[in-house]
């Protein structure tokens, strides 16, 4: 599948790949993706100096 938004893709790969038998996603969408397949917004504004604290911080 071609698509230039990796969230969109990640959601049609979500719906076709489907559910386990445990009823877990086999593809789960990426922590950038809302569940409709669009991107999160973000309040990182471009050449800003500080970045908004996330999930990802290393030390």
């Amino acid at each position: 599948m071609r698509d230039e938004d990796d969230c969109a893709s990640a959601l049609k790969w979500q719906e076709l790949l489907g559910l386990t038998t445990e009823d877990e996603e086999v593809f789960p969408l990426p922590e950038y993706c809302n569940p409709d397949g669009s991107t999160k917004k973000s309040d990182a504004l471009p050449g800003a100096l500080v970045s908004p604290a996330g999930t990802g911080r290393y030390a």
